[in-house]
């Protein structure tokens, strides 16, 4: 692996993948290092967007899947809000990442995926670079003037070199992507209550052609339950 880069960005998410594309359009030489098999899995988010950023970011239609009701549903009440033209969108979350990895390889950026980093180097204060591990088990010595952490929650980069601590409080869930022929598919619900998900919510997402998002997300610590729990219990006690 060539060892002649700018800049070093570790994450392929939308972040470091828009990093790319905007640094290699520049002609500077930027590597993305992606930990896992591919761009855009595992899924970490809903896709719940907007579509004027769709429209910002140059995004092509099909790629995000516009929502013209958003309904907030709560022990004792439900709020629908109305919106004509569609401002929300539920975004191919895979589609998307690939999309992007596209664009920032057609600029002239390299994508390595499998290669996790182990460690930062650190040179008076500042990082120049990192070792990681590639699909084969061998490691790597990669050094650039700039290295960019856009390794999300997990930030590998900050962490390893003690410019910040590890997030203690975050969002986890867990997801259902099912076929939902009957859904109204330009209604978006978002829903509250301990009964569904304490100190969290509910969502149900429709992504187009029948399909739907349903999903729990909870906050650490400040609960300890594991959101599967309460989706299960979603499916099972309201089927309908």
């Amino acid at each position: 692996m060539s060892d002649d880069n700018d800049v070093l960005i570790v994450g392929g998410g939308p972040a470091g993948l828009a990093a790319a594309e905007s640094a290699a359009k520049q002609g500077v030489r930027a590597l993305v290092l992606e930990r896992h098999n591919e761009i855009g899995y595992p899924i970490h988010t809903s896709g719940g967007s907007w579509i004027s950023d769709m429209q910002a970011l140059g995004i092509p239609q099909h790629l995000y899947h516009p929502i013209s009701k958003v309904v907030f549903v709560s022990p004792r009440r439900e709020v629908p809000l109305y919106y004509n033209p569609a401002v929300a969108c539920v975004v191919d979350i895979r589609g998307l990442y690939q999309h992007l990895a596209g664009r920032a390889v057609a600029a002239g950026a390299q994508l390595r995926v499998r290669h996790t980093v182990e460690q930062v180097q650190v040179e008076q204060g500042r990082v120049v670079g990192v070792t990681v591990k590639d699909h084969t088990s061998e490691r790597h010595n990669l050094r650039a003037p700039v290295t960019i952490d856009a390794s999300g929650i997990s930030r590998h980069i900050g962490v390893r070199a003690e410019m910040g601590k590890a997030f203690r409080r975050y969002g986890y869930g867990a997801e259902y992507d099912m076929y939902a022929p009957n859904y109204p598919q330009d209604e978006l619900y978002l829903i509250m209550g301990s009964a569904f998900a304490p100190r969290g919510y509910a969502w149900v997402f429709p992504r187009g052609n029948g399909r739907v998002r349903l999903g729990v997300g909870v906050i650490h610590p400040d609960c300890d339950d594991d959101a599967r729990t309460y989706l299960d219990r979603i499916i099972y006690d309201l089927p309908n």
